[in-house]
């Protein structure tokens, strides 16, 4: 309960107020996490999940499970829950931040190579100038296309 605080109905388990505040997707991923620990013997499982605290947001839990044998198909399980929504919400923001940079280092890649390509042409286009001189009819042209490059 003090990892983050849920709605408790009087009388019910925390376990169950847990269940209760469980988001949809995680659910049944929890139960067969838990079911395939006890089926197959082992003495510990971890696990993250998302719950809707009192506050009405989904917050992002780690838990940590040891599992004891009390019996015959009977167990106890005691287990450490740690609220990660902080590092969630921060490997999101650095994931976002690293698909812009992506995206800054591709655009800069491209205008660098449209920068080549506008300088071939520009180029190209100054030699012929240079070849057909001011009078040629086309010289107005191909100085629009130097114009327009260089910009």
């Amino acid at each position: 309960m003090e990892v983050l605080p849920i709605k408790r109905a009087p009388g019910q388990s925390h376990s169950d107020a847990v269940k209760d505040q469980l988001h949809p997707d995680d659910s049944p991923r929890m139960d067969r996490t838990t079911k395939e620990a006890l089926r197959s013997g082992h003495s510990f499982y971890a696990q993250d999940y998302r719950c809707m605290g009192n506050d009405g947001q989904w917050h992002h839990l780690h838990e940590e499970v040891r599992v004891e044998v009390v019996g015959a198909k009977c167990w106890r399980l005691v287990g450490v829950c740690t609220n990660i929504s902080d590092r969630v919400h921060m490997e999101e923001e650095m994931r976002k931040n690293q698909n812009l940079e992506s995206l800054g280092v591709l655009a800069g890649g491209i205008a660098h190579d449209f920068n080549n390509i506008l300088c071939a042409v520009s180029g190209y286009a100054n030699l012929i100038m240079l070849d057909l001189g001011p009078g040629h009819p086309s010289y107005v042209d191909l100085s629009e296309i130097v114009t327009a490059s260089e910009r």
